[in-house]
C-alpha cells in the first residue's frame, strides 16, 4: 500500500490544511496542506515503525524506512 497525497482535489479547494488523518501500516498524517491546489507542508509520523510509501501528487514516489514515533517532512 502507499499513502497518495491529494488525489482528486476538488478545483473549488484552492487552499486548505487537514490534520490527523489516518494510513494504513500505522502512520498518521499529522499536516497536510496546500495552496493553489499545490502541496505546500506535508508531516507524517510513525506510530509502530514500518515502510512509509508515499505517492506526491507530482507523480513522484518516496519511501522511507521509519521507526516507531519518527516524523518525516516535506
Amino acid at each position: 500500500g502507499c499513502v497518495e497525497i491529494l488525489p482528486a482535489l476538488p478545483d473549488a479547494w484552492q487552499q486548505g490544511t487537514v490534520c490527523g488523518l489516518r494510513a494504513r501500516g500505522g502512520f498518521v498524517v499529522e499536516e497536510l496542506s496546500w495552496d493553489k491546489g499545490k502541496l505546500s507542508r506535508l508531516v507524517i509520523r510513525s506510530l509502530n515503525g514500518g515502510i512509509l510509501k508515499v505517492k506526491l501528487p507530482d507523480g513522484r514516489f518516496v519511501t522511507k524506512k521509519m521507526k516507531a514515533g519518527m516524523v518525516w517532512k516535506l
